[in-house]
């Protein structure tokens, strides 16, 4: 479990020791853990009274964070569904009472016959066995057909709804439990059967069961009364309170309102419209972020083109931004700029080598593209050094290294951008990763344009840089990688 005032400079984490003895669930490492955190919380509010004033940090343990406001609903439906089973077990035995005593003369003719009471005993025993372990394998059944139609009628927010499953631990659980009540209440059924001998068997048989039986057999009816009075009784106190609940003051008028809950992970794998929608959600509530260009801005300088073909006696630029990490792609911007009277940027062609790739092969297939576009120099990042700059020499193609970092260059594209004065390809990464760019302002007051965090602005990098080399904006040009 980390803990973290996050700015830019400091993180602080609590030690080991202390995830261990929380793990371990004991009220006093907890109430250690949390006088060491609220002396911590204290020192940071003192050492950064501008950003931790009024902050402080709380430690849950993980059980009671996840489902500590469903688990007494749990533990009392667990009870109500453990009274149902008293009740059922009692009724089965009841039954058990009067087959056995149904079966007394059979019962003594099998001890005429040899048939020690051990034997007769284990034989009741394994009758109430199979019966018991049949009601838990339907019952198996029924709560697997449960489980999958429980996310149809269940709330949305219902912890962990989706972990919800028939695992072997809980077919363990339901094994153990047949097979404890199959003994429990077989027991007593299978003792009363075989208490009687032959002799007294036989003259009982036409006059019905004992007293002793007939007890026993009153005993269970009325501890079933009583466990479904129980049950009845706490099923009217549940619709009771869920009936003031659903009827108390909430302090305002819920007609008319709409509440949402927003999830950025929810939306899948798709990194791009996570950063989107991570970029528009700090925007909206930190003020030291905004975002870059709006969507409207960007979509109206898209052209109709997804790559251009090579046009004879035009001057054609390029920009590369080689991977620099494990999950970043390779990209390549092709562009010219068009004569008087518009002036405008033309952005001709796009590649993007996504990981796992070999850097050497792709510059191979970049280069074959720069040839076909007479580009006999390409600029870009300083980052891959000789690594970039030796495979392109190779191809006959020049590296040049730039200076300017890519904050300068989506600030120059900025203009351009909302003058409409640049044709960009028909490329959803590309749009999405323009789009996704934020402007955040350091402490110190510093400005600067990056993608949101857990997004990507390679394809974004080598476009602004390929329009900033054609446009003639700056002098010399570069891609960092991120």
């Amino acid at each position: 479990m980390l803990l973290a005032a996050w700015e830019s400079d400091r993180i602080v984490q609590l030690s080991p020791s202390h995830v261990r003895l929380l793990d371990q669930a004991r009220l006093e490492a907890l109430a250690a853990a949390r006088a060491e955190t609220e002396a911590l919380s204290k020192r940071l509010q003192a050492q950064y009274p501008d950003t931790n004033k009024g902050f402080a940090f709380e430690l849950v343990p993980l059980p009671e964070r996840l489902v500590g406001a469903i688990r007494p609903v749990l533990w009392m439906l667990f009870a109500a569904v453990g009274l149902v089973l008293l009740i059922a077990s009692a009724n089965v035995a009841n039954l058990l009472l009067a087959r056995g005593a149904a079966r007394s003369r059979e019962l003594a003719i099998r001890a005429a016959l040899g048939a020690g009471r051990g034997r007769l005993i284990r034989q009741l025993l394994t009758e109430s066995l199979a019966l018991s372990l049949a009601g838990a394998a339907l019952g198996a059944l029924l709560g697997a057909w449960a489980v999958s139609a429980l996310p149809l009628v269940a709330p949305d927010d219902l912890p962990r709804l989706s972990e919800i499953r028939l695992d072997p631990l809980v077919l363990l659980f339901t094994l153990a439990a047949g097979v404890t009540t199959g003994l429990v209440f077989g027991v007593a059924p299978a003792l009363q059967a075989t208490r009687r001998s032959l002799s007294g068997a036989a003259s009982d048989a036409s006059r019905g069961s004992s007293t002793r039986q007939g007890r026993l057999r009153g005993g269970l009816v009325v501890a079933e009364v009583a466990l479904a009075v129980v049950v009845l009784v706490g099923a009217g106190l549940l619709g009771r309170s869920l009936q003031r609940r659903l009827t108390v003051e909430k302090g305002f008028r819920p007609e008319g309102v709409l509440s949402f809950h927003l999830n950025v992970f929810e939306l899948g794998d798709d990194a791009e419209a996570r950063a989107r929608a991570t970029a528009e959600y700090l925007a909206e509530f930190r003020t030291d972020v905004e975002g870059f260009v709006a969507l409207e801005v960007v979509e109206s300088c898209v052209g109709d083109h997804r790559e251009m073909l090579p046009v004879a006696g035009v001057t054609y630029r390029a920009f590369v931004d080689p991977s620099g990490g494990s999950e970043d792609s390779m990209t390549l911007a092709v562009a010219h700029k068009t004569t008087a009277p518009d002036k405008r940027v033309i952005v001709d062609a796009v590649r993007e080598v996504r990981p796992p790739f070999s850097p050497s092969a792709v510059v191979d297939d970049f280069a074959v593209l720069l040839k076909s576009y007479r580009v006999s120099k390409v600029v870009g990042d300083h980052y891959g050094g000789e690594f970039v700059k030796e495979p392109f020499r190779k191809n006959g193609i020049s590296y040049e290294v730039c200076k300017q970092p890519k904050s300068d260059l989506f600030r120059d594209m900025l203009p351009l951008l909302n003058a409409g004065h640049i044709s960009l390809p028909r490329h959803d990464r590309l749009i999405a990763q323009i789009v996704g760019l934020e402007r955040r302002v350091s402490r110190a007051g510093r400005d600067s344009i990056d993608h949101a965090p857990g997004g990507h602005d390679d394809i974004a990098n080598a476009v602004s840089g390929v329009v900033a080399s054609a446009s003639g904006v700056g002098s010399t040009f570069s891609v960092f990688w991120v």
